[in-house]
């Protein structure tokens, strides 16, 4: 720890790591209750992302200047700075390589999934009800990276939780799983499975990350935009060369995991399939 405050680190699966940290005693506590919330461990470096409190915070500052984040004043300030500082970490992960999904990710056996769609579809319901050995590791958000062998999934938080006093949480961001299916959820009279091609799949995977992109091109140029935009379809067409992905109409009573097993187990190596097939390259050549 230096006189400013703490620095934390963020390792990811892919093996790229984010580090972040205050500029000044001001936001110290800002950024350690940031990284408290994503379970992430000091580091002794200086950080690559810099913090400082400001009336006119800038999300988008130039390279190597600090991120300014709210002074976090008023009942929705703690929701503010939180995102503000994820937004400023999630476009660091997504220069190298990173996809962001409107998803909640659940695992069982080692073996992940996503759940996506949109707010208010019912992404939270479906996690909660999911029984044992399955579990939610997050219900709104999840980071998906590329190792060798396939995507890998890092649960992300739900930073609405802390809207208006709200309950809160913690994720332990850190963590990560093989990512073996992408779920998209409709509502339905009977629990069903559908798969969609690939084509249809990365279309319908930039819509869910489109969705999550809100604070990430705030105050952006609109060169910066088109670039980020560029990168996230490529990464979009990457996730979708490489893990099945299916629509998911389920009931509010039905065992919907069950269609998710049956799903996962098809024989016909449905996975290991799409896997060997070539995946486009993210845009620039990034830690991937």
């Amino acid at each position: 720890m230096n006189a400013t405050g703490a620095s934390y680190e963020l390792l990811l699966a892919n093996g790229c790591r984010i580090t972040f940290g205050p500029c000044d005693a001001s936001a110290a506590g800002a950024v350690d209750r940031f990284a408290a919330v994503m379970g992430l461990p000091p580091c002794g470096e200086a950080p690559q992302i810099r913090f400082s409190l400001s009336s006119f915070p800038d999300v988008a500052p130039p390279n190597g200047a600090p991120c300014g984040i709210p002074e976090g004043a008023g009942p929705e300030g703690l929701f503010v700075q939180l995102s503000w500082m994820s937004a400023a970490v999630a476009r660091k992960i997504q220069d190298q390589g990173g996809l962001f999904l409107h998803a909640g990710l659940a695992e069982r056996d080692g073996r992940g999934v996503a759940l996506a769609a949109p707010g208010g579809m019912g992404k939270t319901t479906a996690s909660r009800r999911l029984p044992a050995p399955w579990r939610s590791l997050s219900d709104d958000q999840t980071l998906v990276v590329f190792g060798p062998d396939g995507p890998l999934a890092h649960p992300w938080p739900t930073w609405s939780r802390f809207l208006d006093g709200g309950t809160g949480g913690a994720w332990d961001v850190t963590r990560y799983e093989s990512l073996e299916g992408v779920f998209f959820l409709q509502r339905g009279g009977e629990n069903a499975v559908e798969p969609v091609g690939k084509a249809e799949a990365a279309a319908m995977i930039m819509e869910s990350t489109e969705q999550m992109s809100i604070f990430l091109l705030r105050g952006l140029p609109g060169e910066e935009v088109r670039r980020m935009r560029t990168e996230r379809f490529a990464s979009a067409c990457r996730l979708a060369a490489g893990v099945p992905t299916f629509t998911l109409r389920l009931t509010l009573s039905g065992a919907f995991w069950n269609e998710i097993e049956e799903a996962l187990a098809v024989p016909c190596g449905c996975a290991a399939v799409l896997r060997s097939q070539p995946m486009p390259t993210a845009a620039g050549g990034k830690c991937v």
